[in-house]
């Protein structure tokens, strides 16, 4: 997930089905965002038309007013979470992963520290979540990529590894 897609379609129908969801099973919700930094090589995060198509209305109202607010104010994963889309209880872990920022080389030293950053920031969202009873995943890129195998690799924050 990046700041740059906060609102946009994809928002509408996670937040509507945790939505119903947390309301037909009344438990605990923790959301782990896996954050990437806003890339710019691309247009993504423009899908955005919806909150002006009536049947998004129709299908949730309060919703598409929410996200109208992050759409034309601020675009981040922060505004997302203040808004109170979700129960009041729901836990998010929103740490960015910038790894790839941080040791940008692909020397032996850089891959091992990108390593061991991104195991500790996978313990520290499995600790924040640790008492919902619904945990919903957001990564950027998808579930596991071909492309990406490894958790040291530079763009490996996109998408969610094994360990």
């Amino acid at each position: 997930m990046q700041d740059r897609y906060a609102g946009d379609v994809g928002d509408f129908g996670k937040f509507s089905l945790l939505r119903t969801l947390s309301e037909a099973i009344d438990s605990r919700l923790g959301v782990v965002w896996y954050r990437f930094p806003d890339e710019s090589h691309n247009g993504d995060g423009r899908h955005v038309d919806y909150i002006n198509k009536p049947q998004y209305s129709a299908c949730d109202k309060e919703l598409v007013m929410h996200l109208s607010k992050v759409v034309y104010g601020e675009r981040s994963v922060a505004h997302l979470e203040q808004l109170n889309i979700l129960p009041n209880d729901t836990v998010y872990f929103s740490e960015i992963l910038d790894f790839h920022l941080i040791y940008p080389t692909q020397t032996k030293t850089d891959k091992a520290e990108r390593r061991i950053g991104r195991l500790r920031w996978l313990a520290d969202a499995v600790k924040a979540v640790e008492k919902s009873k619904i945990i919903f995943v957001d990564p950027d890129n998808g579930l596991e990529v071909k492309s990406t195998p490894n958790i040291y690799q530079m763009k490996s924050g996109k998408c969610r590894l094994q360990p």
